[in-house]
């Protein structure tokens, strides 16, 4: 378990490499009909080359650190309209209507929706938006989304709960 932590809080708290996680994720859900399974046989440098050529904005935007994480938050429970966000199949079809409904191309943002494995079993969403240039359309209309769920708050640790 300590090595499992260790290992996704380099990813989950380190902002430029959630970054990553997150767009890299963006442009493979937008080349999913494209790629086959030689794609996954490739090294990392050859796949981001192929991504450079498929969606060059995107791999130069990552190269260039042009990308910001416009939202991160943690939620005990999605309620309303946020339920589909728990469902991976829905991201993609969430991350379309985002771009849509903010008259953004569809490189410019992404979405990473988790659940940390902090003690023995999950107890939280955490959410990330990630936008080119820290575009905050996309923002407002994923609050919208988002406003029903339960916000996930950790206590202090010098406090009590009883």
């Amino acid at each position: 378990m300590r090595d499992f932590k260790r290992t996704y809080s380099y990813l989950w708290d380190d902002r430029l490499n959630m970054i990553g996680w997150t767009m890299l994720g963006r442009a493979l859900r937008l080349l999913m009909d494209k790629l086959t399974s030689e794609f996954f046989r490739l090294t990392n440098k050859e796949a981001f080359q192929l991504i450079k050529m498929k969606i060059p904005k995107l791999a130069e935007g990552l190269e260039r650190r042009e990308f910001r994480i416009v939202l991160d938050r943690k939620y005990v429970e999605f309620k309303g309209e946020a339920r589909r966000l728990s469902d991976p199949i829905n991201l993609c079809k969430i991350e379309r209507m985002l771009c849509e409904e903010s008259n953004l191309e569809e490189w410019t943002l992404g979405l990473t929706i988790d659940q940390p494995l902090i003690g023995e079993k999950p107890d939280h969403w955490r959410i990330y938006l990630v936008s080119y240039e820290g575009d905050e359309k996309p923002k407002s209309l994923l609050e919208d989304i988002l406003s029903e769920s339960v916000p996930f708050n950790i206590p202090p640790k010098d406090k009590e709960i009883f």
